[in-house]
């Protein structure tokens, strides 16, 4: 496997994961899927028929992990995935946003060569005009052995429940800048 999608859910947006997962693997059927939830324990039980018949379809190929006390945007960007290790490159999304594209590695992968860039993202000009903070998108296409292992980060910027829009889209441009990597 050389691709893995990685997301986070808060329980407002849990019910999305079955479908998000669904989609992903699909649409790209040789990648891995691992979601953040806030209680994998409530959500399996919840969601029980939908995880059994992801099981059938796809197997082993997806995950889920807890967290807490983290803004869920957040929580995506300064977690490093158990499946890290499988995948070369990682695609850090909104649970939200449905892929129905195939060959998302090879879309981005193509992308970065264009630009001749380290990862695909953007910087959200007008976020930063917005905040005074620079931030990348939400949606992060990226090698793994350049996103992980996170940089040490001040513990007092990873945003919590509630915190300000786009703190997690700066946050993710912090530690990019950190890795020793920024697009234009």
């Amino acid at each position: 496997m050389s691709l893995l999608f990685y997301t986070t859910a808060d329980a407002e947006y849990e019910y999305l994961a079955p479908l998000y997962i669904y989609c992903a693997l699909r649409s790209n059927p040789k990648a891995l899927v691992e979601i953040g939830l806030e209680d994998t324990d409530r959500f399996l039980e919840e969601n029980e028929r939908s995880v059994q018949i992801l099981r059938e379809e796809f197997g082993d190929q997806f995950t889920d992990v807890n967290f807490d006390g983290v803004q869920a945007n957040a929580v995506r960007f300064i977690t490093e995935p158990m499946w890290a290790d499988r995948a070369d490159y990682v695609y850090i999304g909104d649970i939200d946003i449905l892929l129905f594209d195939e060959d998302i590695e090879v879309q981005h992968t193509d992308q970065m060569r264009q630009y001749d860039a380290p990862f695909s993202n953007m910087i959200r000009q007008e976020g930063t005009k917005q905040t005074g903070k620079p931030r990348l998108t939400g949606l992060h296409f990226a090698p793994t052995d350049l996103q992980y292992p996170l940089p040490e980060l001040d513990t007092s910027k990873i945003p919590g429940p509630g915190a300000e829009s786009g703190a997690d889209e700066h946050l993710l441009y912090t530690i990019m800048q950190k890795n020793g990597a920024m697009i234009p």
